[in-house]
């Protein structure tokens, strides 16, 4: 049996437990196990591709399946999920090799009973052909695109007709983006500021230890751009209020360098990965470590960022598993939070001074509703990036006072 699987199998068992997220898992098994770079790319891909598809590859199981029911237990269930993904959406993949290593690995996971079912399930996928449901109702569109049936509902609420293809744009994998903050690179630009210009990274291992850019996706830049548009004059005291990894501080200080930053992170683990990118990239800041509802600075502030915990719905390419959460209590429970941490650091705001309320996520419920609920004045037009073919992740920003 292939370990890369195995490692797969117990990522992928961990995550729809919802015990953490796939990259993590699979990064703690390449420094335990050291897997060729080819083992590590197959898993990573499997893991992600398997989670992306979920809703797609369960209505195949559900198609091969004589009777069109299955009633599979969880590690019965992911195997499956492994297996049709691998055969149907991996044309490097041969059926027989997928077969081989799958069988084993379901005789090493699951019970005896399982086998025979899940042997006659590989058989039929010799020639078969996937042909996704074209009605339009909620069920088959979220079997077509792959995504839960409430976050169907409520992308069909929010952009009508143009739901289908964003929700496409979140299937799509793109190569990394990074930010060069000094010097220039002869690559095309992407978007261009005064933090600098965005381009595609070539070599993200390599790029990722210079400080001269930032691996980081355009939008963020972008949304902090366009809302530094709207500023009267450059800030002098700017808090990021849920900081870390650092990407938005470092964007802020590269924006005004004058002003003197307050970075806060709840996480003691993420606060360290903060503490490493601000040394890294030789940039002074104040740290805290609260939780975001509690925090009390002695002082006010010109610019509060408040980049809140959210669904996640614009970078859903890049965390798929972040789809399995999407359910009305989770997104209820988020709004909550959100809504309290904005009306928390309003509290910490100059008379006039701006709020930028940032999340990246594309659900109005999380942005342009939560705004109005919370009873703050909107300054000019909230932005929204949504998710593209360029590769632009989806996010949300808006300038706020009191």
């Amino acid at each position: 049996m292939t370990n890369y699987r195995k490692a797969v199998y117990q990522a992928l068992l961990s995550c729809y437990r919802e015990e953490g997220f796939l990259s993590q898992h699979l990064q703690e098994w390449k420094q335990k196990s050291d897997p060729s770079e080819r083992d590590f790319h197959l898993a990573y891909e499997i893991a992600m591709g398997t989670v992306r598809y979920t809703w797609a590859l369960d209505a195949i199981a559900k198609q091969l399946a004589k009777s069109g029911k299955l009633h599979l237990k969880l590690k019965e269930k992911i195997l499956v999920r492994m297996a049709l993904y691998q055969a149907l959406y991996l044309d490097s993949m041969p059926l027989y090799a997928v077969a081989d290593q799958m069988v084993k690995l379901a005789k090493a996971v699951c019970h005896p009973r399982f086998i025979p079912f899940f042997n006659a399930l590989m058989h039929q996928l010799d020639g078969f052909t996937w042909e996704p449901p074209q009605g339009s109702s909620i069920e088959d569109l979220s079997v077509r695109v792959s995504f839960p049936e409430p976050f169907v509902e409520w992308m069909l609420r929010d952009y009508g007709p143009d739901a289908e293809s964003i929700m496409n744009n979140l299937n799509q994998v793109h190569p990394s983006m990074m930010r060069v903050r000094k010097g220039e690179i002869d690559l095309p630009v992407i978007y261009s500021s005064n933090m600098g210009a965005y381009v595609t990274c070539p070599d993200v291992k390599k790029w990722g230890q210079n400080s001269r850019v930032y691996i980081q996706n355009v939008t963020p830049g972008a949304l902090i751009d366009k809302l530094s548009k709207g500023l009267p004059h450059p800030p002098t005291s700017i808090l990021d209020m849920c900081a870390a990894p650092g990407g938005k501080t470092i964007a802020l200080h590269d924006a005004f360098p004058e002003a003197e930053l307050w970075a806060n992170e709840k996480s003691p683990k993420r606060l360290e990965t903060l503490k490493d990118n601000l040394k890294k990239y030789e940039i002074n800041a104040h740290l805290t470590s609260e939780d975001g509802l509690e925090y009390s600075p002695s002082r006010h502030f010109d610019l509060i960022i408040l980049d809140v915990p959210c669904s996640n719905t614009g970078v859903l390419s890049k965390k798929p598993e972040a789809r399995l959460r999407l359910t009305e209590e989770h997104v209820d429970q988020l709004k909550d939070l959100q809504l309290r941490l904005l009306k928390h650091a309003a509290k910490f705001l100059k008379k006039d001074g701006q709020i930028w309320y940032m999340t990246c996520s594309i659900l109005k419920d999380e942005n342009e509703a939560l705004i109005r609920e919370s009873g703050l004045q909107c300054i000019g037009e909230p932005i929204t990036i949504l998710p593209n073919k360029e590769g632009w992740d989806g996010g949300f920003g808006a300038a706020l006072r009191t």
